[in-house]
């Protein structure tokens, strides 16, 4: 049985499948664009003669330049388009050090600061929930019993 999400078996696939389904999605992307350049260039040629044509002419137009628009940001930020030295272009290549640095920072000053992971650590207040839980007979003797275990394991331990 397959997964509805198309990301969830990526970890399991092969590389060689992942480099197949991503050229077929490559063609498939650039067919779509041809497609609807076609109609735009066919529409435009034949002259808007009403309403119906006109949103086709005008759907049509957004769809070529919303697709160039979208090829040349996502490979502006990989690479330089068609070869040239656009400025700004080929970000991540170029400063994905200097990304990985700001970003480590952000999480390090945001995110793991000692107020920050105490405050954290008081909101989930564990020490009462765990009293609450240890109140119960049951599960008080089955953590006493694993208790001890662990007791009997690491002095065995210790002593070899």
């Amino acid at each position: 049985m397959e997964s509805a999400s198309p990301v969830s078996g990526l970890g399991r696939e092969p590389t060689h499948v992942r480099v197949r389904r991503l050229a077929a999605a490559r063609r498939r992307a650039t067919a779509l664009l041809a497609g609807v350049t076609v109609v735009f260039v066919a529409v435009t040629v034949a002259g808007v003669h009403g309403t119906l044509l006109g949103y086709v002419q005008a759907g049509a137009e957004a769809a070529v330049i919303g697709g160039v628009a979208d090829w040349f940001a996502v490979t502006a930020l990989f690479r330089r388009p068609l070869g040239l030295p656009i400025p700004h272009t080929a970000l991540i290549v170029e400063r994905k050090d200097q990304f990985a640095a700001t970003l480590g920072q952000f999480v390090q000053e945001n995110f793991l600061t000692a107020d920050v992971l105490a405050e954290r650590i008081r909101s989930t207040r564990i020490v009462p929930r765990l009293a609450a839980w240890l109140a119960g007979e049951a599960n008080a003797a089955g953590f006493a019993g694993r208790a001890a275990d662990l007791v009997v394991m690491v002095a065995e331990a210790v002593r070899d």
